[in-house]
């Protein structure tokens, strides 16, 4: 993976989400005062990825909970 080199302030991005991902990531850190950090690390992240994923899916179920309903009701008005 090869990065961008960067030459000014004015090219660095940096993503909207990143200050509260780190900060609590800090606080967990300073909570557990994990021995091997690397590791903790590992399972910080990895779990924070499968809350988001569970996340996404229990959103989409709901979406298509919601469409389920709305075409049911669709269809009952038709039916009258």
């Amino acid at each position: 993976m090869e990065a961008d080199r960067i030459f000014s302030a004015e090219q660095i991005r940096v993503h909207p989400d990143l200050s509260k991902i780190i900060r609590e990531y800090t606080k967990a850190v300073i909570r557990s005062n994990p021995l091997d950090l690397l590791e903790f690390s590992h399972k910080y992240f990895k779990d924070l990825v499968d809350s988001q994923e569970e996340k996404s899916l229990a959103e989409q179920r709901n979406e298509y909970d919601r469409e389920l309903a709305q075409n049911a009701s669709s269809n009952e008005r038709n039916e009258s």
